[in-house]
């Protein structure tokens, strides 16, 4: 097994339970920790950003802060279980955090907060330095910006890469990569492929695009629709930390065309 398939191997087993209920008692819990700009290091970016403003029924006028609870997996800085953090507070232990958590059903949440949630999910935290095989997870509150510079208007479809016809300046680690895999699919031990278009921009980052849904019956694809839109805002993530060399491998520019990735999301056999 790959170094990369064996630590997302790894990382499953130390999920928590998705019910929150606990077989045996769960480690103990720390107060929470605000999470300050420095300590992301898959921040959201701009595709997500954008792709999470499609379809509110209004608009924010102005900057919103939200801030969002999570369960973090302190190894890796993933996300685990977030809840909005007016209703979470400082509790007293991980069953209390998912108790308060579900007081309030999902459908009763604002289309904002039900954004914050997208964005905390998508984002990662820096790996601990000295990670706890005792106490794992962490609580942590990641404040949530939403603004309406966020919402950018799809551009019109452009000349066309691939990934063989350009050179990266920047581009993701694996661990990055396999660190942006979304907790709910490893825990689910669901796999997916997406293929996103970016435009590249003056700056050489990635603008992406929600790309059509592939049926549930292509190969590869699962048939949970949450999952899959998961997935897609993984890859935007994936790409925000790409940076695209001015000239393509033939010496033609490279801004202002759109650049097709293809990302196979795979667990261990």
């Amino acid at each position: 097994m790959s170094a990369l398939l064996l630590f997302l191997a790894r990382t499953a087993a130390l999920l928590p339970p998705a019910s929150g209920t606990f077989n045996t008692p769960p480690p103990p819990i720390a107060a929470p920790v605000a999470v300050r700009s420095e300590d992301l290091a898959v921040p959201p970016g701009a595709s997500l950003r954008a792709a999470t403003m499609e379809g509110l029924a209004v608009q924010p006028r102005k900057p919103v802060h939200i801030p969002i609870a999570c369960m973090v997996l302190g190894r890796w800085g993933m996300p685990l279980t977030c809840f909005p953090a007016e209703i979470i507070g400082a509790p007293s232990s991980w069953s209390e955090f998912f108790d308060r958590g579900r007081s309030v059903p999902a459908n009763a949440r604002s289309e904002l907060t039900a954004v914050a949630l997208i964005r905390a999910y998508a984002s990662r935290l820096r790996p601990d330095v000295n990670p706890s095989e005792v106490t794992p997870w962490k609580l942590v509150v990641l404040d949530q910006l939403i603004s309406p510079e966020d919402a950018v208007a799809q551009p019109a479809p452009a000349d066309q890469l691939t990934a063989t016809e350009i050179r990266y300046e920047e581009k993701p680690s694996a661990e990055i990569l396999a660190a942006l895999y979304p907790a709910a699919a490893m825990r689910a031990g669901v796999a997916s492929r997406v293929t996103i278009i970016c435009r590249i921009r003056h700056d050489r980052r990635l603008l992406c695009r929600r790309p059509p849904l592939l049926p549930v019956t292509a190969l590869g694809v699962s048939n949970r629709p949450d999952l899959n839109a998961a997935f897609i805002y993984a890859s935007f993530q994936a790409a925000s930390l790409m940076r695209i060399a001015a000239k393509t491998m033939k010496g033609e520019k490279t801004v202002g065309r759109d650049l097709v990735l293809n990302f196979q999301w795979k667990m261990p056999d």
